[in-house]
């Protein structure tokens, strides 16, 4: 059996949806309670987020067994619900593997909200290693030179998460870039992450992330991009032209030193695609859902850096 990579995010949405604890305690009970102290528990749990330990035909039994007594528990009708969580259907990407779940249950709004919620915090769990001091130039593209387009090397040091979410219209040209210049050579690892849930700033019925294509939820620039030592400004690809998908995103750009390249070793663990234009999905959640271990990849104390900000695409 291969590996599962979105454990973590699958254990998130339906521990939020069913009001469960999904701590490594819990679970560790549900999976080993028979064969395992609890520190083991623990520690196997652990490694089978990361991928680390597989899940046997019996472990997924007994995960299964787990969630669709929660769910008959949440159900609104007095129905049996069947088996909404096959012990096959852990191999699924996350997507699908919600959509398929959460198909025809009768359940509360809430719950739903709190599993898509639970969803997407996990995405941008990343959002913990951002700089505090430096955001990741984001602009509208109006069709200035490449000289007055660049990003000030003084750009005001500012959180963030404390900086106004921009909205693009379909069809508008946005640049992405660095607003200071770099001290040596680099890689640019750049992805975004995007909440298709727009109740924030239009009026619509939201659209929960398992109602999406994984392409649509995550997706990667062309990556790695080569960046000189003092490259500064638009970064190569851009100013490029908005997609008509809506939803609030989150660009991240990963910045490392060539000489040590912690994304380049992380992603080339797991990326059972390597050398195609962009890491694969398992590479991608398993950067997404374990970045406590990408920033103690790095030798001589050297960490990526990384930037980011948040943009809107609002639909029609």
């Amino acid at each position: 059996m291969a590996a599962i990579y979105d454990l973590a995010l699958k254990f998130e949405g339906l521990g939020a949806f069913c009001n469960l604890n999904v701590s490594p305690t819990t679970l560790g009970s549900v999976l080993y309670h028979d064969l395992l102290g609890e520190q083991a528990q623990r520690e196997a749990i652990s490694k089978v987020k990361k991928g680390e330990r597989l899940l046997s035909t019996q472990d997924r039994m007994r995960l299964s067994d787990y969630f669709n007594a929660a769910f008959a528990r949440l159900a609104r009708s007095n129905e049996p619900i069947g088996a909404q969580i096959r012990p096959e259907d852990w191999d699924r990407p996350f997507t699908d593997f919600f959509a398929d779940a959460f198909r025809g249950l009768q359940a509360p709004d809430d719950a739903l909200d709190r599993a898509h919620a639970a969803i997407v915090l996990q995405l941008n769990s990343f959002d913990e290693f951002r700089s505090r001091t430096t955001p990741l130039g984001l602009l509208r593209h109006v069709g200035q030179s490449r000289d007055r387009a660049r990003f000030p090397a003084a750009a005001a040091p500012v959180d963030t998460v404390t900086l106004p979410i921009m909205s693009f219209a379909y069809g508008d040209a946005m640049t992405i870039g660095l607003a200071q210049p770099l001290a040596e050579p680099s890689f640019g690892w750049m992805f975004f992450v995007r909440n298709p849930d727009c109740r924030g700033f239009r009026i619509a019925n939201p659209d929960r992330i398992w109602n999406q294509k994984a392409g649509d939820v995550v997706r990667w620039a062309q990556s790695p991009l080569p960046l000189d030592q003092g490259f500064f400004g638009p970064l190569p690809g851009y100013p490029s032209q908005v997609e008509k998908i809506d939803g609030e995103y989150t660009a991240y750009l990963l910045v490392e030193p060539r000489d040590t390249s912690p994304v380049t070793r992380f992603l080339q663990q797991t990326n059972r695609h390597w050398g195609t234009s962009t890491p694969s999905l398992d590479a991608t959640i398993q950067l997404l859902s374990r970045p406590q271990t990408l920033f103690k990849l790095s030798e001589g104390g050297f960490s990526p850096l990384l930037l980011t900000r948040r943009y809107r695409i609002p639909g029609c």
